[in-house]
């Protein structure tokens, strides 16, 4: 579980640090759809665990992408346009967007 938990909490940083342009409610979302993921990732686990090892890797790998893709889809931006949508018409984080994201999540949780 603990392995969830981390996984599931460095994507939606990963996301924040790439993507930091968000509006007010973009740390809300973040901790709220991490909850909601590490959750559902738990449920996940005891239901599948008496299949066999490929299709509970297989299972995990889906779902995986698939919180990925709800993450991105429905992350606020300032600019009214989802992390998808910039990744689509190519404008792709770069490394004044790691900075600011680490600045930002500097200045709410890193003291």
């Amino acid at each position: 579980m603990l392995v969830i938990i981390i996984f599931v909490t460095f994507t939606h940083i990963i996301i924040y640090f790439s993507y930091p342009d968000t509006t007010l409610f973009g740390f809300a979302y973040l901790f709220a759809s991490n909850l909601l993921w590490i959750g559902f990732f738990g449920f996940l686990n005891i239901s599948i665990r008496n299949l066999n090892y490929f299709t509970r890797s297989f299972l995990k790998f889906f779902f995986y992408f698939i919180m990925l893709y709800i993450t991105i889809i429905f992350y606020p931006q300032s600019d009214r346009k989802s992390v998808f949508d910039k990744i689509a018409d190519g404008k792709y984080p770069d490394k004044y967007s790691f900075y600011r994201g680490y600045r930002g999540l500097k200045r709410f949780f890193i003291k």
